[in-house]
């Protein structure tokens, strides 16, 4: 598989009833889930990756 470029490109694999684990710096995360909404992707269930120290 070749490496995934941007948030719109990702959201390609991502199918209807998928769970998701989000993080990441600089609004990676906002980025994804705009492009999900975008796709129209639905019913997923989302996880947030928090580190301790980051993310207060």
């Amino acid at each position: 598989m070749k490496p995934i470029i941007d948030a719109r490109e990702a959201v390609k694999h991502v199918k209807d009833g998928s769970t998701i684990m989000f993080g990441g710096f600089l609004n990676a995360a906002e980025t994804l889930v705009d492009a999900l909404v975008e796709a129209n992707v639905q019913n997923l269930t989302g996880i947030k990756l928090k580190l301790n120290g980051f993310n207060k």
